[in-house]
């Protein structure tokens, strides 16, 4: 943990402690009304307030409430509960989230995280974590299923998260969760809000010593993971991370950083290459909001900076650096400014509108020697002798820049019809200017039912790893990668009665251009696009069939959603259920490489084709009870590439991911209006819980936390 996080983190409990009644009570989350949650306002579809059934966009709420009713420990598993959206680990230590069957490349860049409406990447993948902010510090969750690139950019592809944050609010509170595998999780919020100035800060602090599970790797070796030369405990995920906001008058600031160790096989599933990464990050953002010429003005300036270190206990298997651990690092920063307007063109026509400004950099992505090891070959060249080796993933500095000019007009054509027509005309440093499109009409066709129909446009730029990656025999970059582009059209709709709101809504989407790791794109002795851009003779060019980032074809999925909300007999039994399915196609076959006539058909491998998730809660007395349920559907692929000799694999080999079921439970008990104490009990029947390896498919699982977890929690509220 950095010093700056350790400080920000022993300020926010200080504070929190000294507070005691200078800050009054806030609002318990049990007391807001199932119309208050229906009711809900969210501003991610267009940039202003509106409830989820106006809004121009297909839009999921997760409230404060909600997440203190279900008891997840971390915001992935609260993420999972919206429908159309699949959580996977992947071997590389990531956790990724597939909205609408659209699977992340290894890294979190096929969709957006927002912070309060500000869009976070991380420099050289264009990644984000989850784990970034303290859940107990958050207001609300706001999820687009669909593109949002007419309003947000580059990455906002298949879905957008925006998270936000509590602030301008009277509150102190500390709570400690504990329990199985030795879990200790402890957060603190404080906050005031006053005429002049408003303040709020939460800080939390994650720790377990994980769980034991034994996989298979390439190499065809069982062994548990997370047990490696430097740390023999179980796979872990380890993080602390903060956030602060301050306001005053048309003034805010946020800031939030996040220190993190997880497990990992390693650069591939082979358990020589196994070890810990640490990840640091953070951030700021200041807004300034002005009215001027008739028209609302907010001017936002924000900065991001991330670094990463992953131990590696043997790479490579064989050759001159064999035996010899290793660390991989690199670091990148980016910033942007950005102004948004607003103008009331008559009380039926609105515009928004607004010009960013974005500039990403990386530092070099270097493998170097272990601290307490002797330093290993390096290459030369013009680097210091032992900084870098010669299999690091590039060596040069690479940047890029956006400048984009977006506008969006709201009509309301008659008094049941609105339009909403939306432009984006980004100009990127290597792509040059591109416009994605937005059109949204939303029907009321009686009191409280609104019908939706939606077309969008987005795009993703390749990232910094994408392009230049050159790792011998394990990835190559292509700095010729185009964009990807996809285009969604869906129809929507919300209907609200008494206190149940019933969305449905059906989709198709079809992309292009997409960037895949392309298993034997070159073959031993030749030479990759980036080997020629970074030369390094001899060294990195491939001794076997290795694979390369590609533009591959695209997708065309089709899928249906539909999602309950409400509760019968007041807080007797509240309830939220929703479920989806989906289908689709490869635009092209699919070939397994190296392997001649192996067209699989137009398949999707490894499409979750079916999820579900069901809530029950209820309020008697003091008590309130929580009974949640998440499915996720059977997965079929087909191993690619060669799988070593003699393993328990063949190329081609059809591989099913069998479905599961995790049910769990939280009683929270409210002792009195300061204290609440809770029994959360996880994965209740001990489902076995399993993911597919989708990025290599050399082997074909990786195994998740399948034992059930039981925690206790004691909140206290000043």
């Amino acid at each position: 943990m950095g010093a700056g996080t350790r400080s920000l983190m022993v300020f926010c409990l200080t504070a929190a402690l000294f507070a005691g009644n200078a800050i009054c009570e806030e609002k318990n989350f049990l007391d807001m009304s199932m119309e208050e949650i229906l009711n809900t306002k969210v501003s991610i579809a267009s940039k202003k307030a509106e409830t989820v059934s106006e809004s121009p966009a297909i839009v999921s709420v997760i409230t404060a409430q909600d997440i203190a009713r279900l008891g997840y420990e971390t915001l992935s598993d609260v993420i999972k509960t919206v429908p159309g959206v699949t959580v996977t680990e992947s071997y590389f230590g990531y956790t990724d989230y597939s909205f609408r069957g659209i699977k992340e490349t290894n890294y979190n860049n096929r969709t957006l995280l927002l912070v309060n409406g500000t869009p976070i990447r991380e420099a050289t993948n264009n990644q984000y974590w989850l784990e970034l902010f303290p859940i107990k510090a958050i207001e609300r969750i706001e999820v687009i299923r669909g593109p949002g690139s007419v309003l947000y950019g580059s990455n906002a592809f298949a879905g957008v998260i925006n998270v936000i944050m509590k602030s301008k609010v009277d509150t102190a509170e500390v709570s400690v969760l504990a329990g199985s595998k030795n879990l200790v999780d402890g957060s603190v919020n404080f906050g005031k809000d006053k005429e002049t100035i408003s303040y709020f800060a939460g800080a939390s602090y994650h720790k377990s010593n994980g769980y034991n599970v034994s996989a298979l790797d390439e190499l065809n070796k069982t062994q548990q993971l997370g047990a490696y030369a430097k740390d023999t405990n179980a796979y872990q995920n380890n993080y602390s991370n903060f956030f602060g906001n301050i306001s005053k008058g048309a003034f805010s600031v946020n800031a939030y950083g996040f220190d993190q160790d997880k497990d990992k096989f390693g650069i591939t599933p082979v358990h020589a290459y196994t070890g810990n990464a640490n990840t640091q990050a953070g951030g700021m953002d200041a807004q300034y909001k002005k009215d001027l010429i008739g028209c609302e003005f907010t001017t936002k300036l924000n900065y991001f900076q991330s670094a990463y270190d992953g131990y590696l206990a043997l790479f490579p298997v064989s050759g001159a650096l064999s035996g010899v651990p290793m660390d991989m690092k690199y670091s990148g920063s980016n910033y942007g400014l950005g102004i948004d307007g607003y103008y009331k063109i008559s009380d039926r026509a609105s515009a928004n509108f607004g010009v960013t400004y974005d500039n990403s950099q990386t530092d070099p992505y270097k493998f170097v020697s272990d601290d307490t090891k002797a330093s290993p070959l390096a290459y030369t060249g013009s680097f210091i002798n032992g900084e870098a080796n010669i299999y690091s993933a590039f060596l040069d500095k690479h940047d890029t820049n956006d400048t984009s000019l977006y506008g969006q007009l709201d009509v309301m054509a008659t008094d049941a019809l609105r339009v909403v027509g939306g432009l984006r005309y980004n100009n990127n440093k290597d792509y040059g200017g591109a416009a994605v499109p937005r059109i949204s009409m939303v029907y009321k066709a009686a009191d409280k039912l609104f019908v939706k129909l939606l077309y969008g446009s987005a795009y993703r730029n390749p990232s910094f790893f994408e392009k230049y990656v050159n790792t011998k025999n394990v990835v190559y970059g292509n700095p010729d990668l185009k964009p990807e582009k996809i285009n969604t059209v869906e129809l929507g709709a919300d209907w609200t009665f008494k206190n149940t709101t019933l969305k449905c809504s059906l989709y198709n989407l079809a992309t292009d251009d997409m960037i895949n790791r392309v298993n034997g794109m070159y073959g031993a002795g030749s030479v990759p696009l980036v080997a020629v851009l970074e030369p390094r003779g001899g060294a990195t060019l491939p001794t076997k069939s290795s694979p390369g980032y590609a533009n591959t074809t695209g997708e065309i999925i089709n899928g249906i959603e539909a999602e309950l909300r409400g509760e019968i007999y007041g807080k007797l039994l509240g309830y939220s259920l929703n479920a989806s399915y989906k289908d689709g196609t490869e635009k092209d076959s699919y070939l397994l490489s190296g392997v001649a006539g192996s067209a699989l058909g137009d398949k999707i491998q490894y499409l979750d084709k079916v999820t579900a998730n069901v809530s029950l809660f209820n309020d008697i007395g003091k008590f309130t009870n929580t009974i949640s349920a998440s499915y996720v559907g059977e997965r079929t692929g087909n191993i690619d590439g060669a799988p070593p000799a003699g393993g328990p694999y063949t190329a081609g080999q059809e591989i099913t991911v069998p479905a599961f079921t995790l049910v769990n439970l939280k009683s929270t008990y409210k002792m009195n209006k300061n204290v609440d104490i809770s029994v959360i009990v996880m994965n209740i029947f001990q489902q076995t819980v399993l993911f597919p390896e989708y990025i290599r498919r050399d082997i074909a699982t990786i195994p998740g936390d399948s034992g059930s977890n039981i925690y206790g929690e004691v909140s206290y509220k000043f």
